[in-house]
């Protein structure tokens, strides 16, 4: 998707024409008393400020159009009416918000001397960033066990990817995404936030958000971290056992023209390579007993 590939749009520098020089509010004690955050980000040259603005501008505008087309054609097209375009239907809407909730408050920053964002606005920023991010990692994992059915079992396929089924795997997507968002923020904004109010970033996120609190932090990382590795270890374990269930169907099915005299002769080449001395001597001596046994047994039925 656009959003993916194009991500750079996430990286918006607040340029520096005019420089920051609230910092922060040493004396803040609590969060509370807080009523805006300033987005510091990366300084760049007054001059460069429309330039950058601009072309971040049309990065926007071609991720907007990429996404927006891709779900009216969805939409439009019945012939598209399938359980993958369902998910690459959804995968655009994510993307498409996810960059909005990040591009335009930062593209508005290029061409404004104020840099502040409101403590809501950063609640709400943080809030929907993360929900659509950790959907987007669920839905991809889904997406990957949609193709498993449908390269491992594509005469069931239509009848195990229902839309109910679908429907509940995206529905399952967003519900992990907000529950993950929900702690995420919830955590993030019950610091005390003594030390600053400028955010070393160029969108509030939970890093910079750390370095101004002063709070004990070890809880907070913790449960961060363990968040953080379910999501992992649930979507990526999940699109690694797709992908490795496929290899192995299509392995399969690729056996099945093999002619029968090519797996004997690879059968013997690996016999050779694998046999040791010892088994070679071993099979030796059980060829002549047979050959000894057959020649005895023929004796016998010659005297009878």
């Amino acid at each position: 998707m656009l959003g993916s590939v194009l991500k750079i749009h996430l990286f918006i520098l607040p340029c520096a024409s005019h420089q920051v020089s609230s910092m922060g509010d040493r004396g803040t004690s609590n969060h509370s008393e807080m009523t805006d955050f300033i987005l510091v980000g990366f300084r760049v040259r007054p001059e460069l400020c429309i330039f950058i603005f601009l072309l971040f501008l049309l990065i926007y505008a071609m991720i907007i159009l990429g996404n927006v087309g891709m779900v009216a054609i969805i939409m439009t097209d019945p012939r598209l009416n399938t359980p993958m375009y369902f998910f690459l239907g959804n995968l655009s809407f994510i993307d498409l918000f996810y960059s909005s909730v990040i591009a335009p408050k930062a593209m508005t920053i290029f061409l404004s001397e104020s840099k502040s964002i409101s403590f809501a606005g950063c609640v709400a920023q943080l809030f929907l960033f993360t929900l659509f991010i950790v959907t987007e990692g669920f839905l991809l994992a889904a997406m990957a066990y949609d193709r498993f059915i449908a390269i491992c079992n594509p005469l069931l396929y239509s009848v195990q990817m229902s839309t109910r089924l679908c429907s509940q795997l995206v529905a399952g997507s967003y519900f992990c995404g907000s529950i993950s968002s929900v702690l995420q923020t919830s955590m993030t904004f019950t610091l005390s936030f003594c030390a600053s109010r400028a955010i070393d970033h160029f969108y509030c996120d939970t890093r910079p958000l750390q370095r101004l609190s002063c709070s004990d932090l070890l809880i907070h990382k913790v449960v961060s971290f363990s968040l953080s590795s379910i999501i992992l270890l649930n979507t990526c374990v999940n699109i690694l056992v797709s992908v490795v269930e496929e290899t192995v169907s299509m392995g399969k099915s690729m056996g099945l023209d093999v002619d029968g005299a090519d797996i004997e002769k690879l059968v013997e080449d690996l016999k050779k390579e694998l046999m040791t001395e010892g088994l070679a001597e071993l099979q030796s001596e059980q060829h002549k007993a047979l050959v000894q046994g057959h020649s005895t047994k023929k004796k016998k039925t010659g005297r009878r």
